[in-house]
């Protein structure tokens, strides 16, 4: 699958391409249910603690 054609931010984006970029999305987390990386490991960084920089 080529995950290059699908930019969900372009203005230009058809909603049909945005299904299936949806779709493609909902495919990766089901595999990662399936394979146990999802939900990730309760030891990893909580987003509440980590720190932001300026740049981002």
């Amino acid at each position: 699958m080529n995950m290059q054609r699908f930019d969900p931010f372009a203005p230009h984006m058809s909603e049909e391409a945005f299904e299936e970029y949806l779709r493609v999305c909902h495919e990766i987390y089901l595999e990662m249910l399936q394979s146990g990386v999802w939900p990730w490991p309760d030891d990893s960084p909580n987003s509440e603690d980590l720190l932001e920089s300026e740049d981002t």
